[in-house]
Formats: C-alpha cells, sequence, structure tokens
C-alpha cells in the first residue's frame, strides 16, 4: 500500500551479490544510481543501500526518459562528467542503447558473475 504496511520483500528482491560489489567498488570509484523514479528512498530499500552509492539521479525528478540518449548526457553532467567518463550497467535493453548513444561504456546485466566480470576487465583496460 501506499502506507508502506506490507512486506515491501516479498514483492521485490535486492541483488545482494552485486549490492556487495558495488560497496566495495565504491572504495575507489564514485558509484551512482541512476533509477527512472524513486524507488531507492522508500526506508526498507534506503536501509539496504545507505552508504553504498556516493548519489542518487532520479530521471522522473530531472525531467528526462531513460529511453532517450539525452537522458545519459543529463545525469552525466549532473554528476559532474562527461558521458563518456560513465559506466552504464542496466537489464534494460532500450536503456543500454540510449545510454551507449550518448556515448556510455555500457555493461547489460544478465547475472551477477557475469556484470561483476566484465565491469571488472572493463576497469582494468581503462
Amino acid at each position: 500500500s501506499a502506507r508502506g504496511d506490507y512486506d515491501f520483500w516479498s514483492y521485490f528482491r535486492m541483488d545482494d551479490e552485486l549490492l556487495r560489489f558495488y560497496a566495495t567498488l565504491s572504495k575507489t570509484i564514485d558509484v551512482y544510481i541512476f533509477t527512472s523514479r524513486h524507488i531507492q528512498e522508500y526506508p526498507p530499500v534506503a536501509k539496504r543501500i545507505a552508504g553504498v552509492f556516493k548519489g542518487v539521479v532520479s530521471a522522473a525528478r530531472i525531467g528526462v526518459d531513460k529511453k532517450t540518449p539525452s537522458a545519459y548526457v543529463a545525469m552525466a553532467k549532473g554528476i559532474g562528467l562527461q558521458s563518456e567518463e560513465v559506466m552504464f550497467i542496466d537489464d534494460t535493453e532500450a536503456t543500454i542503447v540510449a545510454a551507449k548513444a550518448a556515448g556510455m561504456v555500457t555493461v547489460f546485466h544478465e547475472s551477477s558473475e557475469k556484470t561483476i566480470r566484465e565491469v571488472q576487465q572493463r576497469l582494468v583496460s581503462q
């Protein structure tokens, strides 16, 4: 319900392996969330991600559509970077296509293991 009086985790799942990886990664580089809305503010989620991410950018709040390349340019600018300096990870093909069109390095998330391996390989090769 809108009041939050239900068991959030009965409906949603968090990828703990990936979250631990991002927590480790965030010790050496800035890690952000780029979300369509603002679910990360919901108390059960906020508690689990606290201290892992440097910040959260909400497409809804900055008035962009994550399926458009201009959204990724705006998001990068909002965190003080050029889009070419950002690695974007997502499990939705349309957002990967848009981020790539904006010049970002992209990783299509299919599983924690594959995403972690690909991110590590790309970071080493930079």
